[in-house]
């Protein structure tokens, strides 16, 4: 799922940091540090330590060298944020452990090439879910070729019965085998159900509105 824009802030202030820490480090990495730049080095590495746990990444300190560390960090952070950016993974839900294998098979027969997945794309997971029956995982690049697997599993020849799933249990689409793709916002039950015509896209929700600032006086 791409990321949210709270995510995405706290990506764009992490590497603002460790640009920051880069630059300190790279004036200093010849000279003695004073105590300014250590209690500011200290105080940066603790915000970086601090974002990077909330967004589950790791900080490189095996090297001893401040200023190659803050480089490697660099790098990795940049590169995570426009992966996860254009990210789009998806979960696959199907009554048959069949029908799961074939959309296995085929992301397998699409997306490697010489043993390695394209770039964008991983090797599928088969989890559990809540009802404890098996869903699989898979890793698009964006939504847009997440979209064109949907609709070639859904299409003829295929005709796959399944349901698309974002990470966090939304239905972005689904198909009954009929050879359609429709909207996940619709019932798979329902005889109204709205296609997804082509060249369409997910109607992925919306997230909730921030809820107000309580701006009442408080009393004294």
């Amino acid at each position: 799922m791409p990321l949210t824009d709270d995510e995405k802030k706290q990506f764009e202030e992490l590497i603002k940091k460790q640009r920051r820490l880069m630059g300190i480090t790279a004036i200093t990495n010849n000279h003695p540090l004073n105590a300014a730049d250590t209690k500011k080095i200290d105080d940066l590495r603790k915000e970086i330590e601090l974002l990077s746990t909330r967004l589950n990444l790791k900080v490189n300190s095996k090297s001893n060298n401040t200023l190659q560390i803050s480089q490697e960090n660099l790098v990795n952070f940049e590169a995570e944020f426009e992966k996860r950016s254009k990210a789009s993974p998806a979960i696959i839900k199907a009554d048959s452990k069949k029908v799961l294998d074939d959309l296995i098979q085929l992301y397998n027969e699409k997306f490697m090439e010489s043993g390695k997945y394209k770039k964008g794309y991983a090797a599928p997971k088969v989890e559990k879910s809540a009802d404890g029956k098996e869903q699989v995982r898979f890793e698009f690049p964006d939504d847009k070729s997440l979209m064109a697997f949907a609709r070639e599993l859904a299409n003829p020849p295929n005709n796959k019965p399944f349901t698309v799933l974002d990470e966090k249990g939304n239905v972005l689409a689904h198909s009954t085998g009929d050879g359609k793709l429709y909207h996940g916002a619709n019932d798979p039950k329902s005889p109204h159900k709205k296609v997804i015509e082509p060249g369409g896209d997910f109607q992925r929700p919306k997230p909730p509105a921030p809820a107000p600032a309580d701006t009442a006086p408080k009393p004294a």
